[in-house]
Protein backbone atom coordinates (compact mmCIF):
# COMPACT_ATOMS: atom_id res chain seq x y z
CA UNK A 1 0.00 0.00 0.00
CA UNK A 2 0.94 3.63 -0.89
CA UNK A 3 1.28 6.40 1.62
CA UNK A 4 -1.40 8.76 1.70
CA UNK A 5 -1.24 11.57 -0.30
CA UNK A 6 0.63 14.78 0.88
CA UNK A 7 -1.44 17.96 1.55
CA UNK A 8 1.22 19.67 0.32
CA UNK A 9 1.85 18.51 -3.12
CA UNK A 10 -1.87 19.46 -4.46
CA UNK A 11 -0.73 23.13 -3.84
CA UNK A 12 0.01 24.10 -6.68
CA UNK A 13 -3.19 22.52 -8.34
CA UNK A 14 -5.03 24.34 -5.89
CA UNK A 15 -3.47 27.61 -6.82
CA UNK A 16 -4.37 26.83 -10.32
CA UNK A 17 -8.15 26.19 -9.79
CA UNK A 18 -8.24 29.25 -7.98
CA UNK A 19 -6.72 31.50 -10.48
CA UNK A 20 -8.45 30.10 -13.57
CA UNK A 21 -11.88 30.35 -11.23
CA UNK A 22 -11.19 34.17 -10.01
CA UNK A 23 -10.77 34.70 -14.50
CA UNK A 24 -14.10 32.99 -15.04
CA UNK A 25 -16.17 35.02 -12.47
CA UNK A 26 -15.16 38.30 -14.48
CA UNK A 27 -18.03 39.70 -16.07
CA UNK A 28 -17.94 40.55 -19.72
CA UNK A 29 -17.11 44.77 -19.97
CA UNK A 30 -20.06 45.40 -22.93
CA UNK A 31 -23.02 43.35 -21.66
CA UNK A 32 -26.22 44.60 -22.34
CA UNK A 33 -29.05 41.65 -22.10
CA UNK A 34 -31.66 41.89 -19.24
CA UNK A 35 -30.03 39.89 -16.68
CA UNK A 36 -31.06 36.21 -16.95
CA UNK A 37 -28.45 34.31 -14.62
CA UNK A 38 -28.70 31.91 -12.18
CA UNK A 39 -26.67 30.03 -9.12
CA UNK A 40 -27.15 26.13 -8.42
CA UNK A 41 -26.39 23.87 -6.58
CA UNK A 42 -26.62 20.21 -7.07
CA UNK A 43 -26.38 17.21 -4.66
CA UNK A 44 -26.41 13.65 -5.62
CA UNK A 45 -26.64 10.44 -3.67
CA UNK A 46 -27.16 6.70 -4.50
CA UNK A 47 -28.74 6.19 -1.15
CA UNK A 48 -31.11 8.85 -2.48
CA UNK A 49 -32.65 6.96 -5.22
CA UNK A 50 -35.11 3.74 -5.56
CA UNK A 51 -33.55 0.93 -4.94
CA UNK A 52 -30.75 2.47 -3.09
CA UNK A 53 -27.52 1.39 -2.75
CA UNK A 54 -23.89 2.45 -1.71
CA UNK A 55 -21.24 1.56 -4.75
CA UNK A 56 -20.22 2.49 -8.21
CA UNK A 57 -20.91 6.56 -8.71
CA UNK A 58 -21.87 7.43 -5.15
CA UNK A 59 -22.29 10.58 -4.73
CA UNK A 60 -21.35 14.36 -6.17
CA UNK A 61 -22.23 17.79 -5.68
CA UNK A 62 -21.69 21.00 -7.80
CA UNK A 63 -22.06 24.77 -7.70
CA UNK A 64 -22.83 26.53 -11.10
CA UNK A 65 -23.43 30.20 -11.98
CA UNK A 66 -25.05 30.96 -14.90
CA UNK A 67 -25.44 34.12 -17.29
CA UNK A 68 -27.54 35.13 -20.17
CA UNK A 69 -25.82 36.59 -23.25
CA UNK A 70 -23.62 39.57 -23.22
CA UNK A 71 -23.46 38.90 -19.33
CA UNK A 72 -21.07 36.22 -20.08
CA UNK A 73 -17.85 36.30 -18.26
CA UNK A 74 -14.70 37.65 -19.80
CA UNK A 75 -12.86 34.14 -20.62
CA UNK A 76 -16.02 32.62 -21.88
CA UNK A 77 -17.09 35.32 -24.25
CA UNK A 78 -13.23 35.46 -25.38
CA UNK A 79 -13.68 31.51 -26.46
CA UNK A 80 -16.92 31.38 -28.01
CA UNK A 81 -16.25 34.27 -30.41
CA UNK A 82 -19.29 36.14 -28.88
CA UNK A 83 -22.88 36.13 -28.95
CA UNK A 84 -23.55 33.31 -27.22
CA UNK A 85 -27.12 32.64 -25.73
CA UNK A 86 -25.99 31.50 -22.76
CA UNK A 87 -22.80 30.54 -20.64
CA UNK A 88 -22.10 28.99 -17.02
CA UNK A 89 -18.80 28.29 -14.86
CA UNK A 90 -19.22 25.07 -12.39
CA UNK A 91 -16.95 23.68 -10.04
CA UNK A 92 -18.00 19.95 -8.46
CA UNK A 93 -16.83 17.17 -7.45
CA UNK A 94 -17.97 13.27 -7.70
CA UNK A 95 -17.08 9.76 -6.02
CA UNK A 96 -16.86 6.27 -7.10
CA UNK A 97 -16.69 3.20 -4.55
CA UNK A 98 -16.97 -0.38 -5.40
CA UNK A 99 -18.97 -2.46 -3.55
CA UNK A 100 -16.64 -3.93 -1.65
CA UNK A 101 -16.69 -0.97 1.05
CA UNK A 102 -14.62 -2.77 4.07
CA UNK A 103 -12.07 -4.10 2.27
CA UNK A 104 -8.52 -2.60 2.52
CA UNK A 105 -6.99 -4.45 -0.43
CA UNK A 106 -7.92 -4.26 -4.09
CA UNK A 107 -11.30 -5.94 -4.89
CA UNK A 108 -10.00 -7.19 -8.88
CA UNK A 109 -13.15 -7.38 -10.64
CA UNK A 110 -14.92 -4.33 -9.42
CA UNK A 111 -14.63 -0.58 -9.65
CA UNK A 112 -11.78 1.38 -8.17
CA UNK A 113 -12.32 4.04 -6.12
CA UNK A 114 -12.14 7.56 -7.67
CA UNK A 115 -12.53 11.30 -6.64
CA UNK A 116 -12.92 13.79 -8.90
CA UNK A 117 -13.07 17.76 -8.58
CA UNK A 118 -13.06 19.75 -11.53
CA UNK A 119 -13.49 23.34 -12.79
CA UNK A 120 -15.60 23.90 -15.79
CA UNK A 121 -16.98 26.49 -17.89
CA UNK A 122 -19.28 26.64 -21.28
CA UNK A 123 -21.75 28.21 -23.42
CA UNK A 124 -24.88 27.29 -25.61
CA UNK A 125 -25.21 29.43 -29.13
CA UNK A 126 -28.55 29.46 -30.69
CA UNK A 127 -29.08 28.30 -34.07
CA UNK A 128 -32.94 29.75 -35.04
CA UNK A 129 -35.71 29.47 -32.37
CA UNK A 130 -35.69 25.61 -31.84
CA UNK A 131 -32.35 24.38 -31.96
CA UNK A 132 -28.83 25.39 -30.08
CA UNK A 133 -25.49 23.79 -29.70
CA UNK A 134 -23.23 23.45 -26.14
CA UNK A 135 -19.65 23.28 -26.02
CA UNK A 136 -17.98 22.80 -22.53
CA UNK A 137 -14.48 22.35 -21.17
CA UNK A 138 -13.42 20.84 -17.89
CA UNK A 139 -10.28 21.18 -15.96
CA UNK A 140 -9.81 18.33 -12.77
CA UNK A 141 -8.01 16.90 -10.30
CA UNK A 142 -7.83 13.28 -9.72
CA UNK A 143 -6.33 11.13 -6.30
CA UNK A 144 -7.14 13.90 -3.46
CA UNK A 145 -7.90 12.93 -0.17
CA UNK A 146 -11.24 14.98 0.11
CA UNK A 147 -12.90 11.55 -1.24
CA UNK A 148 -11.88 9.35 1.96
CA UNK A 149 -12.28 12.29 4.27
CA UNK A 150 -16.09 12.83 3.01
CA UNK A 151 -17.23 9.50 2.75
CA UNK A 152 -15.54 7.92 5.78
CA UNK A 153 -17.10 11.05 7.85
CA UNK A 154 -20.78 10.21 6.20
CA UNK A 155 -20.13 6.62 6.79
CA UNK A 156 -19.61 7.27 10.90
CA UNK A 157 -22.70 8.85 10.84
CA UNK A 158 -24.83 6.24 8.56
CA UNK A 159 -22.64 3.81 9.19
CA UNK A 160 -25.18 1.02 7.50
CA UNK A 161 -23.17 -0.18 4.74
CA UNK A 162 -19.95 -0.05 6.75
CA UNK A 163 -16.73 2.52 6.64
CA UNK A 164 -15.04 2.71 3.09
CA UNK A 165 -11.17 0.83 4.09
CA UNK A 166 -9.96 0.94 0.58
CA UNK A 167 -8.88 4.79 -0.13
CA UNK A 168 -5.54 4.34 -0.68
CA UNK A 169 -6.06 2.19 -4.25
CA UNK A 170 -8.11 5.27 -5.28
CA UNK A 171 -7.38 5.90 -9.35
CA UNK A 172 -5.00 8.74 -9.72
CA UNK A 173 -3.91 8.45 -6.11
CA UNK A 174 -1.37 11.62 -5.03
CA UNK A 175 -3.14 13.58 -7.55
CA UNK A 176 -3.21 13.60 -11.87
CA UNK A 177 -4.54 16.87 -13.68
CA UNK A 178 -7.43 15.87 -16.60
CA UNK A 179 -9.21 17.48 -19.15
CA UNK A 180 -12.47 17.05 -21.01
CA UNK A 181 -14.24 18.89 -23.96
CA UNK A 182 -17.74 18.81 -24.15
CA UNK A 183 -19.70 19.37 -27.71
CA UNK A 184 -23.63 18.83 -28.05
CA UNK A 185 -26.30 19.87 -30.24
CA UNK A 186 -29.95 19.52 -29.11
CA UNK A 187 -33.27 20.42 -30.94
CA UNK A 188 -36.80 20.94 -29.84
CA UNK A 189 -38.36 18.21 -31.32
CA UNK A 190 -42.32 18.98 -30.82
CA UNK A 191 -44.37 20.63 -28.48
CA UNK A 192 -45.72 24.09 -30.03
CA UNK A 193 -46.11 26.98 -27.81
CA UNK A 194 -49.04 26.59 -25.40
CA UNK A 195 -48.87 23.16 -25.33
CA UNK A 196 -48.71 21.96 -22.31
CA UNK A 197 -45.39 19.25 -22.95
CA UNK A 198 -42.34 19.39 -24.94
CA UNK A 199 -39.80 16.97 -26.53
CA UNK A 200 -36.31 17.89 -27.07
CA UNK A 201 -33.19 15.51 -28.42
CA UNK A 202 -29.74 16.10 -29.00
CA UNK A 203 -25.95 14.14 -29.96
CA UNK A 204 -22.72 15.09 -28.99
CA UNK A 205 -19.30 13.70 -28.13
CA UNK A 206 -16.88 14.29 -25.46
CA UNK A 207 -12.91 13.85 -25.13
CA UNK A 208 -10.21 13.79 -22.48
CA UNK A 209 -10.40 11.77 -19.53
CA UNK A 210 -13.68 10.52 -21.22
CA UNK A 211 -13.93 9.51 -24.96
CA UNK A 212 -17.30 8.62 -25.89
CA UNK A 213 -20.28 9.55 -28.33
CA UNK A 214 -24.24 10.06 -27.10
CA UNK A 215 -27.28 10.92 -28.24
CA UNK A 216 -30.66 11.11 -25.63
CA UNK A 217 -34.72 12.57 -25.93
CA UNK A 218 -36.58 14.16 -22.99
CA UNK A 219 -40.04 14.65 -22.90
CA UNK A 220 -40.88 17.31 -20.64
CA UNK A 221 -44.52 17.55 -19.33
CA UNK A 222 -47.26 20.22 -18.12
CA UNK A 223 -44.70 22.86 -19.88
CA UNK A 224 -45.81 26.40 -18.96
CA UNK A 225 -46.53 28.70 -21.44
CA UNK A 226 -43.97 31.61 -20.88
CA UNK A 227 -41.08 28.73 -20.81
CA UNK A 228 -38.68 30.92 -22.75
CA UNK A 229 -36.13 31.24 -19.49
CA UNK A 230 -36.57 27.75 -18.53
CA UNK A 231 -35.58 26.28 -22.43
CA UNK A 232 -32.16 27.70 -22.01
CA UNK A 233 -29.62 24.77 -21.35
CA UNK A 234 -29.14 24.08 -18.12
CA UNK A 235 -27.54 21.18 -16.62
CA UNK A 236 -30.36 19.12 -15.14
CA UNK A 237 -27.89 16.33 -13.61
CA UNK A 238 -23.63 16.30 -12.47
CA UNK A 239 -23.17 12.96 -13.41
CA UNK A 240 -26.15 12.79 -16.15
CA UNK A 241 -24.15 15.29 -18.17
CA UNK A 242 -26.73 17.80 -19.61
CA UNK A 243 -29.02 14.40 -20.78
CA UNK A 244 -32.16 17.00 -20.65
CA UNK A 245 -32.17 20.89 -19.81
CA UNK A 246 -34.73 21.29 -16.60
CA UNK A 247 -38.50 22.73 -17.38
CA UNK A 248 -39.24 26.24 -16.01
CA UNK A 249 -41.35 26.52 -13.41
CA UNK A 250 -44.82 27.41 -13.52
CA UNK A 251 -48.34 26.07 -13.19
CA UNK A 252 -48.85 22.61 -12.36
CA UNK A 253 -45.90 20.19 -11.16
CA UNK A 254 -43.87 19.88 -14.23
CA UNK A 255 -42.15 16.44 -15.10
CA UNK A 256 -39.49 15.52 -17.21
CA UNK A 257 -38.71 11.53 -18.34
CA UNK A 258 -35.47 11.37 -19.84
CA UNK A 259 -33.32 8.64 -21.69
CA UNK A 260 -29.78 8.64 -23.35
CA UNK A 261 -27.40 6.26 -24.44
CA UNK A 262 -23.57 6.33 -25.07
CA UNK A 263 -20.98 4.56 -27.22
CA UNK A 264 -17.65 4.24 -24.82
CA UNK A 265 -14.57 4.12 -25.98
CA UNK A 266 -12.39 5.66 -22.97
CA UNK A 267 -12.94 6.03 -19.23
CA UNK A 268 -9.89 7.23 -17.12
CA UNK A 269 -11.61 6.28 -14.42
CA UNK A 270 -11.90 2.85 -14.99
CA UNK A 271 -8.76 2.43 -16.93
CA UNK A 272 -6.25 4.39 -14.81
CA UNK A 273 -5.18 8.27 -14.44
CA UNK A 274 -2.53 9.38 -16.81
CA UNK A 275 -0.12 9.87 -13.67
CA UNK A 276 -0.12 9.43 -9.53
CA UNK A 277 -0.89 5.38 -8.89
CA UNK A 278 -3.24 3.36 -10.07
CA UNK A 279 -3.66 -0.06 -8.26
CA UNK A 280 -6.43 -1.64 -10.16
CA UNK A 281 -7.30 -0.71 -13.90
CA UNK A 282 -8.63 -2.76 -16.44
CA UNK A 283 -8.16 -3.26 -20.23
CA UNK A 284 -10.99 -1.26 -23.14
CA UNK A 285 -12.22 -4.88 -23.49
CA UNK A 286 -13.54 -5.22 -19.93
CA UNK A 287 -15.77 -1.54 -20.81
CA UNK A 288 -19.13 -1.70 -21.81
CA UNK A 289 -19.27 -0.11 -25.05
CA UNK A 290 -22.76 1.01 -24.72
CA UNK A 291 -24.29 2.18 -22.31
CA UNK A 292 -27.97 3.39 -21.19
CA UNK A 293 -29.51 6.17 -18.83
CA UNK A 294 -32.93 7.26 -18.23
CA UNK A 295 -33.99 10.14 -15.63
CA UNK A 296 -37.50 11.23 -14.03
CA UNK A 297 -37.45 14.33 -12.25
CA UNK A 298 -40.04 16.75 -11.16
CA UNK A 299 -40.18 21.04 -10.43
CA UNK A 300 -41.12 21.63 -7.27
CA UNK A 301 -40.51 25.35 -8.07
CA UNK A 302 -44.57 26.29 -8.83
CA UNK A 303 -45.75 24.56 -5.58
CA UNK A 304 -42.88 26.63 -3.34
CA UNK A 305 -43.98 29.57 -5.05
CA UNK A 306 -47.69 29.20 -4.44
CA UNK A 307 -46.92 28.74 -0.47
CA UNK A 308 -45.28 32.29 -0.49
CA UNK A 309 -41.35 31.88 -1.17
CA UNK A 310 -39.06 34.28 -3.48
CA UNK A 311 -40.15 33.28 -7.13
CA UNK A 312 -36.61 33.22 -7.87
CA UNK A 313 -36.26 29.86 -6.09
CA UNK A 314 -36.10 26.78 -7.59
CA UNK A 315 -35.96 23.35 -6.26
CA UNK A 316 -36.17 20.02 -8.68
CA UNK A 317 -35.60 16.24 -7.44
CA UNK A 318 -34.61 13.63 -10.35
CA UNK A 319 -33.90 9.68 -10.21
CA UNK A 320 -31.60 8.12 -12.83
CA UNK A 321 -30.64 4.78 -13.71
CA UNK A 322 -27.10 3.79 -15.80
CA UNK A 323 -26.46 0.75 -16.90
CA UNK A 324 -22.90 -1.13 -16.16
CA UNK A 325 -20.01 0.32 -17.45
CA UNK A 326 -18.12 -2.84 -16.32
CA UNK A 327 -18.47 -5.98 -17.66
CA UNK A 328 -16.77 -7.48 -14.38
CA UNK A 329 -19.44 -6.43 -12.39
CA UNK A 330 -21.92 -9.11 -13.30
CA UNK A 331 -24.69 -6.67 -15.08
CA UNK A 332 -24.49 -4.60 -11.69
CA UNK A 333 -26.69 -1.35 -12.86
CA UNK A 334 -26.05 1.86 -10.79
CA UNK A 335 -29.13 4.26 -9.31
CA UNK A 336 -28.65 7.11 -7.71
CA UNK A 337 -30.84 10.51 -6.97
CA UNK A 338 -30.22 14.22 -6.84
CA UNK A 339 -31.71 17.43 -5.32
CA UNK A 340 -30.79 20.49 -7.27
CA UNK A 341 -31.47 23.95 -5.97
CA UNK A 342 -31.71 27.30 -7.89
CA UNK A 343 -31.45 30.92 -7.41
CA UNK A 344 -32.31 33.36 -10.52
CA UNK A 345 -30.27 37.02 -10.27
Amino acid sequence: MHARPSHIRLIPRAVLVCTLACAALLPCAAGTARAEGRWRFGFENDTMSHPSSDRDYTMGFFLSRSYAGADAPRLLWALSGGGVTASWWAIGNRIFTPKGLTSRAVVPGDRPYANLWTLSGGYTRAIGFVTWTEVEWQLGVLGTPTGDVFQTAAHHVFPNHGVPEGWDHQIGGGGSGTVLWHWGVNRVLDGPPGERYRVTGGLGAEAGYYVRGFAHLTLHLGVPESADEGWRPDMATLELNRLGPAPAPGDGAPVWIAYGVSAWSYNELLQGAWSGDNDLTYEPGDLETWVHEASIGLDFSALLHRIGLPRRLHLHYAETWRSQQLSTVGGRSEYWGGVYLGWGL
